[in-house]
C-alpha cells in the first residue's frame, strides 16, 4: 500500500482528530500532479471571487466607481451612470469598486425615549438595523414661542444612486448629510406654524406633516432620495403649556357645546315649525278634499235630476204622442167599427141596460150612429191631444 494510503488508513482509525483527517486528505490529493492543479485552480477561483467580484443582494442596487484608469482602459474616472441590479458583478481591485445601496424603504426615527430606543434597537439589530436610523427627537418651536417635542418617523427610499453618490457621497453619508438635516429642518419649519393645541388635532397635524413631506422631497429629489410618508405621534409639552392647552381645550369644547346646543335648539324650532306647517297643510288639504267631495256630490245629484227630468219629459212627450196617434187612429177609416166592437165588448158583461125604446132617441142595436149619439161618442166630443 502506498504511503499516502497508509496515512489515510491511520487517520481513519482516529475519527475524532479533525486535524489528522485534513492532513490525510491533503496527502491524498498531493499524490498526483492533477490534484495539485485542481487545488491551485480552486484557490485562484476563490481569490478571484473575493477580490475581483462584488455580490449585490436582493433589495439592493449598486454603482461602480473608477478610482484609477490608466490610458482610459477602465473608462472615465469617477462614478459611472450604470446601475447594477442583484447578482455577481466583476471589479478590478484598487482600480474599481462597486458601491451598494439599499433600494427598500429606509426609516429615520426621531424620538427621545432611551428605554424605548434601546428596546427598538434590540428588536431591529438582528435584521433591519441597516435600514433604520434612530436619532433624538426634534424640538419644534410653535408660533406662540413654546417648544413641543414629538416622536417622528420618516419613511424614504433611494431612487437614483448615481445622483446620491455625486451629490452626497458613498456609504451612509446620505443619512447624515442628506435625509437627517433636511427632515429635521422641514419638520421644524412646517409644524412650527402651529399652536401647541393644534398638535392634538389629527386633521391639522396630518396636513402639516404632508406639507413637511413635500418640502423634504423638494430638497431631496436632486440628491436621488424620495420621502414616502412622515408619521408623528406622542407630542410632549411642558407641564405649564400642557395645563394651558388643556384649559384652552376645555374652553373650546365648552364653546363647541354651546354652539351645538344652539344649533340643536334652532333645529328643534325648525322641526316644530315644519311639523306645524305640515299639520296646517294637512288640514287645508283635508278641507279642500271635503269641499271637492261635496261639490262632486252636488254635481252628481244635479246631473241625476237633470237627466231624470229630461227622461220624464221625453217619456211624457212619447205618451202624449201615443195618445195623439191613437186619437188619429180612432178618427181614421174603420174607427166607427172599432168603437162599436169595443162598445159591444163593454156591453157583453152587462146583465141589464135601460135604453129608450121609442122617439127620436130610440135604441136601435143595428144603428151605430144612434148608439154613438146616445153615449155621446162623436167627432165633436173626441178628446184632443195636449
Amino acid at each position: 500500500m502506498p504511503k499516502y494510503e497508509e496515512s489515510w488508513e491511520s487517520n481513519k482509525s482516529r475519527p475524532g482528530d479533525k486535524k489528522a483527517g485534513l492532513l490525510a486528505v491533503f496527502n491524498l490529493l498531493r499524490g498526483t500532479r492533477g490534484s495539485l492543479m485542481v487545488i491551485g485552480g480552486l484557490l485562484l477561483l476563490c481569490a478571484f471571487y473575493l477580490t475581483c467580484t462584488t455580490y449585490i443582494g436582493p433589495g439592493e442596487f449598486g454603482v461602480k466607481q473608477v478610482l484609477y484608469s490608466p490610458f482610459g482602459l477602465f473608462g472615465p474616472m469617477g462614478t459611472q451612470n450604470k446601475i447594477y441590479e442583484t447578482g455577481i458583478h466583476h471589479q478590478f481591485p484598487t482600480v474599481e469598486r462597486i458601491l451598494r445601496f439599499p433600494r427598500t424603504i429606509q426609516v429615520l426615527t426621531m424620538r427621545d425615549n432611551p428605554d424605548a430606543r434601546e428596546k427598538i434597537t434590540e428588536t431591529i439589530s438582528s435584521t433591519d438595523e441597516k435600514f433604520t436610523r434612530i436619532v433624538k427627537a426634534a424640538y419644534i418651536q410653535t408660533s406662540d414661542g413654546f417648544y413641543v417635542k414629538m416622536d417622528t418617523s420618516i419613511l424614504y427610499c433611494i431612487e437614483d444612486p448615481v445622483k446620491l453618490v455625486n451629490r452626497v457621497g458613498a456609504g451612509k453619508l446620505y443619512e447624515d448629510n442628506g435625509i437627517l438635516p433636511v427632515a429635521e429642518n422641514a419638520i421644524k419649519v412646517r409644524l412650527g406654524t402651529l399652536q401647541p393645541e393644534d398638535f392634538f388635532d389629527a386633521k391639522i397635524r396630518v396636513a402639516k406633516l404632508d406639507e413637511a413631506r413635500d418640502l423634504m422631497n423638494e430638497k431631496l429629489q436632486p440628491m436621488g432620495l424620495k420621502v414616502k410618508h412622515v408619521l408623528a405621534r406622542y407630542p410632549h409639552l411642558h407641564p405649564d403649556v400642557a395645563s394651558r392647552v388643556e384649559e384652552n381645550n376645555l374652553q373650546k369644547q365648552t364653546k363647541l357645546l354651546n354652539v351645538s346646543l344652539t344649533a340643536q335648539s334652532a333645529a328643534e324650532a325648525e322641526l316644530a315649525k315644519a311639523v306645524n306647517e305640515g299639520t296646517a297643510a294637512k288640514g287645508v288639504a283635508l278641507q279642500k278634499g271635503k269641499a271637492y267631495q261635496v261639490q262632486r256630490e252636488s254635481e252628481k245629484e244635479l246631473y241625476e235630476r237633470t237627466k231624470k227630468a229630461e227622461g220624464d219629459k221625453i217619456r211624457k212627450m212619447a205618451e202624449a204622442r201615443k195618445a195623439e196617434l191613437l186619437n188619429e187612429a180612432y178618427r181614421g177609416a174603420g174607427s166607427d167599427m172599432m168603437v162599436g166592437m169595443k162598445m159591444a165588448g163593454n156591453l157583453t158583461n152587462l146583465e141589464t141596460i135601460l135604453v129608450p125604446a121609442g122617439g127620436p132617441n130610440a135604441f136601435n142595436p143595428l144603428d151605430v150612429q144612434s148608439l154613438m149619439r146616445l153615449f155621446s161618442i162623436g167627432s165633436t166630443n173626441q178628446p184632443t191631444a195636449p
